[in-house]
């Protein structure tokens, strides 16, 4: 299942105010004064091993597995889409200068890869020995997840509104649906969405605080949440990303509730797991 990186640093006049028992002072830092140079801003990487044989710097935004275990791992700092067997160790880098911001990352059952960048409005489609094989334009935004036909679903923004876009592997839009709103079917900031292994289609809405779940073709079926932030069982505080796994059952990551909740395909809560802490 979205973005601003830009910082600026100017130098100004300074005018620094010294007040005493005695004494006022005015010291003005004029326009002659030496210009500092700035000093680059670092973003904030995490430094760890994959596996045993593969340390590196990474900052990761996105991860996904392809059918034989391999691991795929995006960077938007690096600009890197990098693949590691399920042992760590680095298979192939891919790294297009073509990428801006890589934000989105799904994997289908031939091992062939789409990476999304919502800044540039493109999804980049590459093979599974790293050739690039198709760019498709957006404008798209966070999320991506591929079905047992190797379909591609993202999410994007289009005509003033939020929508959920179904490709086929040719780059042949299937399906379309979703409007602006929070009504059924509406979205405010859908920010993730999922594809169950009966095809039905999960939609995380942090703006709507809710998931709401439709049928193969678009068609809304039920709404988690009330809408409002909650603590409660099946309430949400930015739901921020779904999951569904072999058995249908459905995984919300509630961010600002700090745990996670499961489901089962009927929309019941199961249980919950998580609390605020680093322990």
């Amino acid at each position: 299942m979205g973005l601003q990186m830009h910082k600026t640093i100017s130098n100004r006049v300074g005018i620094t105010l010294l007040i005493s028992t005695g004494f006022l002072a005015l010291l003005f830092c004029c326009f002659s004064c030496p210009v500092l140079a700035a000093t680059p801003i670092e973003p904030p990487f995490t430094t760890g091993v994959i596996g045993t044989h593969a340390p590196a710097d990474f900052y990761v935004v996105d991860i996904a597995t392809d059918p034989v275990g391999n691991i795929h791992v995006i960077d938007p700092f690096y600009k890197t889409l990098t693949r590691y067997a399920s042992d760590g160790s680095k298979q192939l880098t891919v790294s297009d200068p073509d990428f801006n911001w890589l934000r989105g990352l799904t994997v289908d059952s031939t091992g062939r890869m789409y990476v999304l960048d919502p800044v540039k409005d493109k999804i980049h489609i590459y093979d599974a020995n790293g050739n690039k094989l198709d760019v498709w334009l957006g404008p798209y935004e966070d999320s991506m997840d591929v079905d047992s036909n190797d379909n591609v679903y993202v999410l994007l923004w289009a005509n003033n509104s939020y929508q959920v876009v179904v490709i086929d592997p040719s780059g042949t839009e299937l399906l379309r649906f979703g409007s602006f709103g929070s009504g059924p079917g509406q979205f405010k900031k859908p920010l993730d969405v999922a594809v169950a292994p009966d095809g039905s289609i999960y939609v995380a809405d942090e703006g709507n605080q809710n998931v709401q779940k439709f049928d193969t073709q678009g068609n809304h079926l039920f709404t988690i949440g009330s809408g409002q932030a909650g603590p409660l069982p099946g309430e949400f505080r930015m739901p921020t990303s779904v999951s569904v796994d072999s058995t249908g059952d459905l995984y919300v990551s509630d961010r600002r509730n700090y745990r996670i909740q499961k489901f089962d395909s009927d929309g019941n809560f199961l249980l919950e797991w998580g609390s605020y802490g680093t322990g």
